[in-house]
């Protein structure tokens, strides 16, 4: 059986805990959070990498940007096709710019729980469409 994952970059990891929790309310695919985008990289080259349903990447993190993460990632065709989203606490107009030309839906980081619990419904809807159709 195929398993598929929703794939985190973020490098705090109290939000990533915070949106795997969140998540997995809505959705039984399972997380994979990396703090690191090395980490992730090398999690993509490996047999279980090819399985990723789902992209959540920040925008601010270490050893390189997430712009830089998602263009790498653009350059994968095993992943043509596959959402990718982005969170992050701000957004300078060049990223802003760089989302909207590849089409990626920018989220703000939420400020409370109820905002990490909208944002999971978010990724939620974006592996599984009929989820589109519903509200909170």
């Amino acid at each position: 059986m195929k398993k598929e994952y929703v794939v985190v970059l973020d490098d705090d990891h109290d939000d990533s805990a915070l949106l795997t929790e969140s998540f997995s309310k809505y959705h039984s695919l399972q997380v994979q959070a990396f703090d690191t985008p090395r980490k992730l990289l090398h999690f993509l080259d490996q047999p279980d990498g090819q399985q990723v349903a789902l992209f959540v990447i920040d925008l601010n993190l270490p050893e390189m940007s997430g712009t830089e993460v998602i263009s790498t990632i653009k350059t994968m065709q095993r992943f043509d096709g596959v959402p990718i989203l982005v969170f992050t606490t701000g957004g300078t107009p060049a990223e802003k710019q760089f989302c909207a030309k590849h089409n990626i839906e920018k989220i703000r980081k939420p400020p409370n729980i109820e905002g990490w619990e909208s944002f999971a419904f978010v990724m939620a809807a974006h592996c599984d469409p009929r989820l589109a159709r519903a509200k909170i």
